[in-house]
């Protein structure tokens, strides 16, 4: 009779091997799997950061300086993004430059042991205890050369004589007619100030040319895409296509960025404005055709309140915004008009 090999101690070797398998799989799954939310974790945190920081840096609401104040914005919203509460973010002194970008650098910390590195659960029966994730986020802003807007427009010569003092404050409140006519005949004013003052040249047809305000006829849902430097095609009609009533009310009372327009050509839908830059305009009120209008106060300006006129009431001022769009180039002399645009670029 043959004896049977007792194989209980094989089993047990070839389980222990199959436990080391299992304890590196869960390392895998558990511990690698941490690392990539910590990852995901600093990434938001940094990109809001930086997103902030440039924010306070246009507006001038921050002295733009490395310090206290922008190192403490970097670490209030790199933690306020971690899922323990807490990580370290601080700006990188080798990419930061005060009139245009940042890079914050955003490290794990430990909420549990406030250590600056995360604590594996199972890795560290493979030698591995612990392990440090970073994060980078560069945004930098400036001029626009392109911007994603309202497909709004204004021309320039309204800009240049109702523009704000400063970047801080609003300029005149004004009224500013349709480019095509003020709804009442040609020949007439393109704007009134509520303060007085003077009105833009009418074109030699007798229409509100250079000035006033006209749509653009390339936009979907209520945006456009323009370039300075550049013709924009002109939507006829004093009704914006691609916007809604609601659309349009929603901005009453806010701060949007518009394209400005130099100088118009052609006729019809041919027409092109030609973009010579972006400004902030203070929308508070708006009178188009077919009973389109609304207004922040009530009764609307004089000039705005008859229903024979397509005007929009407003001022032009600063205004800082991260829609899609290009940062003007240093030595490209793109003109500013007030909008200064803010871009997550890495």
């Amino acid at each position: 009779m043959r004896r049977v090999k007792d194989e209980r101690g094989a089993a047990a070797v070839f389980m222990a091997f199959l436990l080391v398998a299992l304890i590196g799989m869960a390392a895998l799954v558990v511990d690698v799997g941490a690392l990539y939310q910590e990852r995901r974790e600093l990434q938001n945190g940094t990109d809001a950061a930086a997103l902030a920081i440039a924010e306070e840096c246009a507006l001038g609401l921050i002295p733009c300086v490395s310090g206290v104040t922008i190192d403490g914005i970097a670490a209030e919203y790199a933690s306020a993004n971690a899922g323990d509460g807490i990580s370290d973010a601080a700006i990188d002194l080798d990419d930061f430059d005060p009139t245009g970008r940042v890079t914050v650098i955003g490290t794990t910390r430990d909420g549990a042991s406030g250590q600056p590195f995360l604590s594996h659960l199972f890795a560290p029966i493979l030698g591995i205890d612990s392990s440090t994730v970073e994060a980078r986020s560069t945004v930098i802003w400036g001029v626009p050369t392109s911007l994603r807007s309202i497909p709004l427009i204004i021309g320039q010569c309204e800009y240049d004589m109702w523009k704000p003092p400063d970047l801080d404050s609003d300029g005149d409140a004004t009224t500013i007619f349709f480019q095509g006519g003020d709804g009442g005949g040609k020949n007439e004013e393109t704007s009134v100030a509520e303060e007085g003052g003077d009105t833009c040249p009418l074109s030699s047809s007798g229409q509100d040319l250079p000035g006033g305000f006209g749509w653009l006829d390339d936009a979907a849902g209520c945006e456009s895409t323009t370039v300075q430097g550049f013709d924009a095609s002109v939507q006829t009609g004093a009704t914006p296509k691609s916007c809604s009533a609601l659309d349009l009310q929603e901005m009453v009372g806010t701060v949007i960025a518009i394209p400005i327009f130099e100088s118009f050509s052609g006729t019809g839908t041919n027409a092109t404005y030609l973009v010579s830059g972006y400004s902030g305009f203070r929308l508070t009120g708006y009178r188009l055709d077919g009973g389109n209008n609304a207004f922040a106060s009530d009764p609307p300006p004089d000039a705005c309140s008859s229903p024979t006129k397509n005007c929009i009431v407003g001022s032009f001022t600063g205004v800082v915004v991260d829609t899609p769009g290009e940062v003007c180039g240093s030595g490209d002399g793109c003109q500013d008009f007030g909008a200064t645009l803010i871009r997550l670029i890495k």
